[in-house]
């Protein structure tokens, strides 16, 4: 909230077309008005005015006022220590921030009062609510000033349901599939089984359907077949031959329990030597991922 000056022409509040009267200011700027406390918060539907005023000649009190984008409501209401205003209009653009010296044309609706000699001079149509008349350009522009940095507060817009206008759904990053682990035995018993465990997981945002996990073998060590398949996945594969898996693995905006993929692998080792079981993710890179560079992990094994 801030102070925003002296306004020298607060006019059309009560009294009809003169200097000054008894029942509010008048419209040729010989009184003197000081606005304070000025609030303006506004988004993609509606701009909201607070403010008061305190005049020289003792005539003072509190606007609030209101503009509906889109539909042009317009809403305004003084409570003075003359009395009580509210008046309703229909007006093409915001009359309380417009720029310049030229207010938008507003067509008037109902003015009630608490008395008759109440804030609004009803017998005069400004054709423009009477408490932005009031305001000098000057103001105007502070009250657009402040409004422009209330709007940029808010979160960008989108369509919602229906065709209105609502906070954008905040971007889901993409998913990152990664190649997390291969664990078990560095030096495995040649000529034997040996079972190893292999986790793929999804490490982004979004979900990723159809996931492709391959493990392969090689030098001494050959897939001999999957012994735990993860929920929601099925494997084809081994024998000595590579082991293609294909499922779902869940981001952050999915279910928990599907970010992660665990397969028991049973592999063979058909000589003593060097070999290795490795572990890949997304191989063709057709699911879009925020980082491919996690992608494949390799345990090195020397059979024994």
């Amino acid at each position: 909230m801030a102070t925003i000056g002296r306004v020298t022409a607060l006019a059309l509040f009560g009294g009809g077309l003169v200097a000054s009267t008894a029942c509010g200011l008048d419209v040729v700027g010989t009184l003197s008005c000081q606005l304070g406390n000025v609030d303006v918060t506004g988004n993609a539907t509606a701009h909201r005015y607070s403010y008061t005023f305190d005049c020289t000649d003792g005539f003072k009190g509190k606007v609030s006022g209101g503009w509906e984008v889109g539909t042009g409501r317009t809403q305004e209401k003084a409570d003075t220590n003359k009395g009580k205003g509210q008046a309703t209009w229909t007006c093409p653009a915001d009359p309380w921030s417009t720029e310049g010296a030229n207010l938008p044309v507003c067509t008037r609706g109902n003015v009630s009062m608490s008395n008759e000699n109440g804030p609004f001079p009803v017998g005069y149509d400004p054709h423009a609510p009477y408490t932005a008349v009031a305001l000098t350009a000057q103001q105007r522009h502070v009250m657009n000033a402040q409004l422009q940095n209330a709007l940029k507060q808010q979160p960008s817009t989108g369509s919602a349901p229906g065709g209105s206008v609502g906070p954008a759904k905040p971007q889901v990053p993409p998913a990152d599939l990664v190649a997390a682990s291969v664990t078990g035995a560095t030096n495995p018993a040649a000529f034997s089984a040996t079972s190893y465990t292999v986790v793929a997981r999804n490490a982004g945002g979004k979900d990723a359907t159809n996931v492709v996990v391959t493990i392969a073998g090689d030098g001494t060590l050959t897939p001999q077949a999957v012994t735990g398949v993860p929920a929601g996945f099925t494997c084809s594969g081994g024998g000595g031959a590579a082991i293609t898996c294909t499922g779902t693995l869940t981001g952050s905006s999915g279910a928990a329990a599907q970010r992660s993929a665990t397969f028991l692998v049973r592999t063979g080792a058909g000589a003593r030597g060097a070999g290795g079981l490795t572990l890949s993710v997304n191989p063709s890179h057709a699911i879009p991922e925020s980082d491919y560079t996690n992608n494949v992990q390799r345990l090195a094994v020397f059979a024994q």
